[in-house]
């Protein structure tokens, strides 16, 4: 059964090879804006190594890899440097309907731990770093990724997306960065 797995608990966590050498922690993920899937997990401290998905054996409490040889450069993977480069972050990112109405910023990011993909954004407004208005937006209603803004479906086209475990610690530092 696929397990969803937000954002920020996964970052920070090991990075271990099938033979159980830790070879480093997941300092961030580089997403697809087009797809919402992730495309490279990047590896702390320096975040200047890379892990593709592929080379994922298990993502549960710790980052599951084949062995040292599945840790590349970011040049590495083609898109992961198209990427980089349209320097596009979804965490912290501003959300609006498509009619324009503002709908807060990501706090957390739900992914399917099997398949890569994000699964739910979970946006709030924020006030003084405290997160209100919170909502979550299942990842067929987003519209449009870009630098500046995320697009989604006007509220009542939104589809129902139920709480599961999913009762997101939206932190203050996704309410100031962008």
């Amino acid at each position: 059964m696929p397990m969803e797995k937000l954002y920020t608990q996964t970052i920070g966590q090991p990075v271990v090879t099938e033979h159980g050498h830790v070879v480093g922690r997941v300092f961030d993920m580089i997403i697809n804006p087009d797809t919402g899937k992730i495309v490279a997990f990047v590896l702390g401290p320096t975040g200047q190594k890379i892990v593709s998905p592929i080379d994922v054996l298990a993502w549960n409490s710790a980052l599951i890899i084949n062995d040292e040889e599945s840790i590349l450069e970011p040049d590495d993977i083609q898109i992961v440097s198209k990427i980089i480069e349209k320097n596009i972050h979804i965490r912290g990112t501003k959300v609006f309907t498509k009619s324009g109405e503002y709908m807060g910023k990501v706090g957390d990011i739900a992914f399917n731990t099997k398949t890569f993909m994000l699964t739910v954004l979970l946006i709030g407004k924020s006030f003084l770093g405290f997160y209100y208005d919170k909502k979550n937006v299942a990842h067929k209603d987003i519209i449009q990724i870009t630098v500046e803004k995320i697009i989604i479906k006007d509220p009542l086209r939104l589809t129902p997306v139920k709480a599961k475990k999913l009762s997101p610690k939206l932190s203050t530092d996704a309410a100031t960065s962008a």
